[in-house]
């Protein structure tokens, strides 16, 4: 039982969730006489030694390697050329509970993005973080050590001054903040934001932001750059607290509910009923009681269909009927 690979990889997982990275490294060792091949454990092997000796990583612009629209290829290309925080950003929302060597890796790449949440320097990573993850207390604190130097460009200084600001109101009105200016009379929205932003005026800073002027821009560090302020205004123009871990938590679930929709739709829209039944079940848990009675007639209904229609010409030799075998994902009689 102890040779078991599948023994061997919930221990090093169990190890790896521990922070005991010796231990695992240990196991891997083990496991490489036990299989034939050392396949992604090379990668679990780099990832470890990463976290033992962390280095601050290059923001993502800096990388050079190929990027595949195919998912599975740009995650390991993403991992061959160690960009951990790409790596981990495109598996972030997968479900990999029945695949250890899949769930090993994204644990130490959660573990290795973490730590550079909080650790790094570099802005580009705390903004690409910021926007992906939602807005914390922390983040406020790394923003406002990163940003301690004498020079700042455009962007660095605005940030810094909507934080300063927000520190100012202390639960005041924002109005007083406000001002009634009449220089943006015949300026193109560009020049009001930078005006907007130059005295202070972040009512209409967010009010120009808002028309999303900034996404014809062909530069796309740009764009992100107008929608970190985006987010650090409408932060600071609320009059709720930062969000706790909690609500980014639950935030997160609803995000994943709708992808789960999403790819749930595309198989009913491929008629693939079969498939979409089994994959429903799987995440049966992200739907309400009024989601489950519509999916599961419309399956019902879809399979009914198909079988039907399968029926009718299943003798014949034809692409309608490999058309009907795919769908109904069976194999012929």
């Amino acid at each position: 039982m102890k040779n078991n690979p599948y023994y061997i990889k919930s221990n090093i997982l169990n190890y790896i969730n521990k922070r005991k990275y010796s231990s695992a490294k240990n196991l891997i060792n083990l496991l490489y006489l036990n299989e034939r091949k050392k396949g992604v454990y090379v990668y679990v092997k780099d990832l470890i030694n990463y976290l033992e000796e962390p280095y601050d990583l290059s923001s993502k612009e800096k990388y050079n390697y190929q990027t595949y629209e195919n998912f599975y290829k740009h995650f390991y290309e993403a991992l061959k050329n160690k960009d951990y925080l790409e790596a981990y950003l495109t598996i972030k929302d997968e479900d990999y509970s029945n695949d250890f060597d899949k769930k090993i890796i994204k644990t130490l790449l959660e573990q290795i993005h973490d730590l550079n949440r909080y650790n790094s320097f570099n802005i580009n990573i705390i903004v690409n973080n910021i926007l992906e993850n939602g807005l914390t207390s922390e983040d406020i604190l790394i923003l406002k050590k990163v940003l301690a130097k004498s020079e700042l460009d455009n962007f660095e200084y605005y940030i810094l001054e909507i934080i300063n600001t927000k520190e100012l109101l202390n639960g005041n009105s924002v109005e007083d903040f406000s001002y009634s200016l009449d220089i943006y009379q015949n300026q193109k929205p560009n020049q009001i934001f930078e005006l907007a932003m130059q005295y202070g005026d972040y009512l209409k800073a967010l009010q120009i932001l808002e028309t999303k002027f900034y996404q014809n821009y062909l530069d796309k560090k740009e764009i992100k750059k107008y929608e970190f302020i985006k987010c650090l205004l409408n932060n600071l123009l609320s009059n709720e607290e930062l969000k706790s871990k909690e609500e980014i938590k639950k935030e997160k679930f609803l995000n994943k509910k709708m992808k789960k929709l999403n790819n749930l739709d595309k198989y009913v829209n491929s008629e693939l009923f079969v498939r979409a039944m089994r994959y429903y079940k799987e995440q049966k848990r992200f739907f309400n009681e009024e989601d489950n009675l519509f999916y599961e007639t419309m399956f019902k209904y879809g399979i009914s269909c198909l079988k039907y229609e399968y029926e009718i010409v299943k003798d014949d030799n034809s692409d309608e009927v490999k058309r009907l075998i795919k769908k109904l994902e069976i194999g012929k009689k």
